[in-house]
């Protein structure tokens, strides 16, 4: 029986003795999945035809694989024995991964582009910077994908699982003893009513004896195991924090500035507009990737095909780009209403505890297009 044929429960009770290891890939993967789609979010094409195949995950597979391909229907060849593979139809336009190989150009990518589609057709074209037939577009200028999704995910999923055992250690958790099976069993009975705030009448001696021993004329009472110490819920704070920090690092380097301060540390005004001009290094080269993506789609398949900033990221750079024009000219705030992004007019970051500023600015502003 596979897994569409069984219940989720039932999947899982078969897995139950490798349910850590599973659970593990399942939050990596869900980290994964959010950072992918968010970051993919980043540029919107318009232009392309509407039928084109594969559109949709453009920027998807730019991020996982560091380079696509443009086709042109039937000018490929198939696979690497020259037979058909996949769903492939020669007569569409398609737009599919792409990896390198044969002989190097002088920087070092292969002559022969190799495109692959999510339905599993492969096609090669050789000498493809010189085939009119194909348009490659990279990711970045060192023709890579982004591990940082890779690599901010794992650290996000050591965070989940710390954060979840250091829950669990952390629960009022008291064990009770017994000396005999009969006491255990009607121990567990009160346990469960207790737990549904039904009143118990003890009838057996032997567990009165354990619960009131004074009254009993006994010397024993109940011994409880302590496994787990609520005090140490204090810590939970800390890994949360270091959490959001890493979220914070991860969107620090594509243009989303997040400021926070904590009581430990001040920001000047240089400083945070130090960090809003870096952090836009990366969307600034990705931006002069994807204008000459379209320059190429223009060259070779005479498209005009548009690829701009989405919302976020265009209120992202008029808000540093405003950052820049304060500095070179006037004294004001940073930000259209005081305390607009926690600066404050004594040249310091507002000390707002761990909040974050994750709104760029909504003046509406839109990037240029033509920004280098």
């Amino acid at each position: 029986m596979g897994v569409i044929e069984m219940s989720l429960s039932e999947y899982l009770d078969k897995r139950r003795s490798k349910w850590p290891e599973i659970s593990k890939y399942v939050r990596e993967s869900n980290h994964r999945d959010m950072l992918l789609e968010a970051l993919s979010s980043m540029f919107v094409r318009e232009g392309l035809p509407e039928d084109l195949d594969g559109r949709k995950r453009i920027e998807e597979w730019l991020l996982i694989h560091g380079a696509v391909a443009y086709v042109r229907p039937g000018k490929g060849r198939y696979g690497t024995d020259g037979k058909p593979s996949g769903n492939y139809k020669r007569s569409e336009y398609r737009v599919g991964w792409c990896n390198f190989g044969g002989d190097p150009y002088p920087d070092g990518l292969g002559s022969i582009a190799i495109v692959n589609g999510y339905d599993g057709y492969v096609e090669q074209f050789d000498d493809w910077r010189h085939n009119d037939n194909i348009a490659v577009a990279f990711n970045n200028k060192t023709f890579t994908p982004d591990l940082n999704i890779i690599y901010t995910s794992e650290f996000l999923t050591e965070y989940d699982i710390s954060l979840r055992n250091q829950i669990i250690y952390s629960r009022l958790f008291p064990i009770p003893t017994a000396d005999d099976d009969k006491t255990a069993a009607t121990l567990q009975e009160m346990l469960d009513d207790m737990h549904t705030g039904r009143i118990k009448v003890i009838t057996s001696k032997n567990v009165f004896k354990q619960l009131c021993p004074e009254q009993a004329g006994g010397n024993n009472g109940i011994e409880v195991v302590q496994l787990s110490d609520p005090k140490a819920s204090d810590h939970i704070q800390y890994l949360d924090h270091g959490k959001d920090d890493i979220l914070r690092w991860f969107w620090r380097q594509y243009g989303m500035d997040i400021q926070a301060s904590s009581k430990m540390a001040q920001q000047t005004v240089d400083e945070v507009r130090a960090g809003s001009e870096q952090s836009m290094i990366i969307p600034h080269e990705r931006y002069h990737c994807r204008q000459e993506e379209a320059a190429e789609l223009k060259r070779v398949f005479g498209w005009d095909v548009t690829i701009e900033f989405t919302e976020p990221w265009q209120n992202a750079f008029a808000k540093c780009e405003r950052e820049e024009a304060v500095q070179n000219g006037t004294d004001e705030q940073v930000g259209d209403a005081a305390g607009d992004d926690g600066v404050s007019g004594n040249g310091t970051v507002a000390d707002p505890g761990m909040e974050t500023n994750d709104n760029p600015d909504n003046s509406g502003n839109n990037h240029d297009s033509d920004a280098d």
